[in-house]
């Protein structure tokens, strides 16, 4: 049994988990911060953590980046490569900016697929599943997953026509 030769289909993840409360979410971040900044590391992470209390999901995928959520640029790119079904996980927010940005940019015939993340299941596993079933997914077929955090990986086609993928039964 041989794996399909090229990419096609993606689970694009803006789901990430919850701290209990603000207060936990920041003193997370914090220590994450001091931790590196006392080993001396060059680059301190910005880690942005979202909290079940928030009035406002401060989900990192939303945040502006000249005026357009960081997640439009991660779709955009997708809507550039050959990948021509897309399952993007995410929250009410992430829905509506989704069909905002559908509503504005020529999606080239893209299939676009919205799936809720699950509040009481935001690991990883459940984030593949549930974009996984949204997909008309062939046996043994190959699914690019992208973190919605790498908004600028702009050149996808080097993953989704990836030689390696034609020669190795994985």
């Amino acid at each position: 049994m041989r794996n399909h030769p090229a990419i096609q289909k993606c689970i694009l993840s803006f789901s990430h988990n919850r701290a209990e409360s603000r207060r936990e979410a920041d003193r997370l971040a914090l220590a994450k911060a001091r931790r590196e900044i006392a080993e001396g590391k060059r680059g301190i992470s910005h880690l942005i953590l979202r909290a079940e209390d928030d009035r406002i999901d401060r989900l990192k995928f939303l945040f502006p980046v000249h005026g357009i959520p960081i997640m439009c640029y991660a779709l955009g790119n997708l809507i550039l490569s050959s990948v021509r079904e897309i399952a993007v996980v995410g929250s009410a927010e992430v829905r509506q900016v989704l069909e905002l940005f559908q509503e504005t940019v020529d999606c080239r015939g893209k299939t676009i697929h919205f799936v809720p993340e699950d509040p009481d299941n935001l690991m990883l596993i459940g984030t593949l599943l549930r974009g996984g079933e949204a997909l008309t997914l062939e046996k043994n077929e190959l699914v690019l997953f992208q973190p919605g955090d790498l908004p600028f990986l702009y050149d996808l086609e080097k993953v989704v026509q990836d030689p390696d993928i034609r020669s190795n039964d994985l």
